[in-house]
């Protein structure tokens, strides 16, 4: 056979093969078939045929709502194409988030979230923010919208969301949601925005408010939430298992307020011991500390026949999980230590009976002798009584 004959032969095989090629009004009637996504899907990692059927075919699954099949056959296609054909179905999701049918612009959304990420970078930011405006002008109707949910989409897109969504929350649109999304982000700045948000929302209604803002203040972790935090503990009309809640922030938050004003709840009765622990759980020795000199000198008003329960638990449970050392903890309850101020005497010495040594001997036994009755102290205990178990347990251990 001549080589003009053997050329032939092939350029008649090449141009075959290019007629067996399927013609993409063919490939959309695949979709109607069992295995068409399969099918459908076979065809975009496939470098045998054009890049022009392979992005009609990707775009054939998008309509179907077959973003799964899309990811998985873009995972198989060679490392250059997969840029092309993500750039080719660029402009025709935009148009499909910037139009009016939401359905068009959920599949937009969800190709984006799972594909996206094959785009340069400046173009994937502008998908990014097309994502974002379609999302936030309709949050409420389109959450839920699509395979994906805007919770799972917004935090992929980067901070250019926070915005808009704190501009919802602060309008008091979608509060779980749009709380659930910002506190995602770990960016202090985005949650004291979020947090001024919401504290001014509830300022602005009051009782008013929505449940869900009062119930997810404690989504966010930011000293701006601390004044609020606080003036809800004392306030006696919050619910308990919000204050609860409440306590247990504080502490989280942090900022210049939170000790202060741990402190003067330690004043009231009705507060003080859970008080006391967001105080040690703030400020550690610092804290217990506080917490003791916060201590009123007399309270007779609090006769709580569980004194002795609540005052056990903070010293074996609480005061025991201090990371200051063992001396500095014993020097913070010595100095707590004082005839004239008994609340704090029998907590100071309580705890000393299970984390004290031979130094605090000297500052304990001048008070062995103290007939100061203790009301709730297992029925009405003599403070001296607490003090000299204490000291009989120090020189026990030896220590």
């Amino acid at each position: 056979m001549s080589p003009l004959t053997r050329a032939a032969l092939l350029i008649a095989a090449l141009g075959l093969l290019a007629s067996c090629e399927p013609k993409l009004d063919d490939v959309r009637t695949w979709e109607n078939l069992q295995e068409g996504p399969r099918k459908i899907a076979a065809l975009i990692p496939d470098v045998d045929k054009s890049l022009q059927l392979r992005v009609g075919a990707a775009m054939v699954l998008i309509d179907i709502e077959e973003v799964f099949p899309l990811a998985d056959a873009l995972k198989a296609t060679p490392q250059g194409d997969r840029q092309i054909i993500v750039q080719a179905l660029l402009p025709d999701l935009l148009a499909m988030l910037a139009g009016k049918d939401a359905a068009a612009g959920a599949k937009a959304k969800d190709t984006l979230y799972y594909v996206g990420g094959y785009l340069p970078a400046g173009e994937r930011e502008k998908a990014g923010r097309a994502v974002i405006e379609w999302a936030t002008s309709d949050f409420s109707g389109r959450f839920a919208a699509g395979r994906t949910t805007l919770a799972q989409v917004l935090p992929e897109m980067g901070t250019g969301s926070v915005p808009a969504l704190v501009r919802l929350l602060a309008e008091g649109e979608a509060i779980p949601e749009v709380a659930k999304i910002l506190s995602s982000f770990e960016s202090q700045a985005v949650h004291d925005e979020a947090s001024t948000a919401l504290v001014g929302l509830i300022s602005r209604l009051g009782d008013k408010a929505p449940p869900e803002a009062w119930s997810h203040v404690d989504r966010f972790v930011s000293p701006k939430l601390t004044p609020f935090l606080l003036e809800q503990l004392a306030d006696p009309r919050t619910p308990a298992e919000r204050k609860d809640r409440y306590f247990d922030h504080v502490a989280s938050c942090g900022g210049p307020a939170a000790a202060p004003g741990l402190a003067k709840l330690v004043a009231d009765h009705d507060m003080r011991w859970i008080a006391t622990q967001a105080l040690l759980s703030l400020d550690d020795v610092g804290g217990l500390k506080r917490a003791l000199a916060a201590l009123p000198d007399e309270d007779k008003a609090y006769e709580s026949p569980d004194l002795y329960d609540e005052v056990r638990f903070l010293c074996t449970k609480t005061v025991a999980k201090l990371k200051g050392s063992k001396a500095a903890v014993q020097a913070a309850l010595i100095a707590a230590l004082n005839p004239k101020r008994p609340l704090a005497t029998v907590t100071a010495a309580y705890c000393l009976l299970g984390h004290g040594a031979s130094e605090a001997l000297p500052a304990l036994k001048p008070l062995a002798k103290s007939k100061r009755a203790l009301h709730g102290w297992k029925g009405k205990a003599a403070l001296g009584n607490v003090v000299t178990e204490a000291i009989a347990a120090i020189v026990k251990r030896g220590e």
